[in-house]
């Protein structure tokens, strides 16, 4: 090897045609492993990212379903009844108060022409409006419930006590390509 470099930087003739097709053949192929390996690096990268958003989103619904559900303080909890053809699945939260009206919000999926959404709020037609509808980055899929269980009755009207199973399929689509995230939470009330 010493010979080698010896003789280009001592001759000022530079390199032969054989010499020079080694170093670009040689320098192509490390260069052709560089950019496999940055290009699996950035697509790893938004792999993560879009998982972790995906992540954050469904800790941001259940949150808000189980805040919301704290902080109403319902004595009762039913299924919600689907008055417009079967575009609504979700619970009702209801509230006796002490004049003995009951007072009631909704936890509900809401299917429309933009998909699926969440809906969390205190009046049904607040369902034609955007304001009560949490915005997300990621898009609802077919397959999100949310289902209500009472020990002792397969369809209560309404009960005190049981489990909330809320089955959510989250997605997000980058360069073509669909990402999605499964969630399932149960919760007691």
């Amino acid at each position: 090897m010493r010979a080698f470099v010896r003789r280009i930087r001592d001759d000022e003739r530079g390199l032969t045609l054989v010499e020079l097709i080694a170093s670009l053949s040689i320098m192509s192929m490390v260069m052709g492993t560089i950019y496999g390996v940055i290009t699996f690096g950035f697509n790893a990268y938004h792999k993560v990212t879009i998982e972790n958003d995906l992540r954050n989103e469904s800790d941001l619904i259940m949150s808000a379903i189980i805040n919301e559900m704290y902080e109403f303080g319902a004595d009762r909890v039913k299924k919600h009844k689907n008055r417009t053809d079967g575009q609504l699945d979700g619970i009702t939260l209801i509230d006796t108060l002490s004049d003995g009206n009951d007072e009631e919000k909704y936890i509900l999926l809401k299917t429309d022409g933009e998909g699926l959404r969440l809906y969390i709020g205190g009046d049904e037609e607040g369902l034609a409006g955007d304001e009560s509808h949490m915005v997300l980055r990621s898009q609802l899929l077919p397959g999100s419930t949310i289902e209500l269980k009472c020990p002792g009755s397969p369809e209560p009207e309404a009960c005190g006590s049981g489990l909330i199973d809320v089955r959510m399929e989250l997605g997000q689509t980058y360069e073509g390509k669909e990402h999605k995230l499964a969630l399932q939470s149960k919760f007691g009330f």
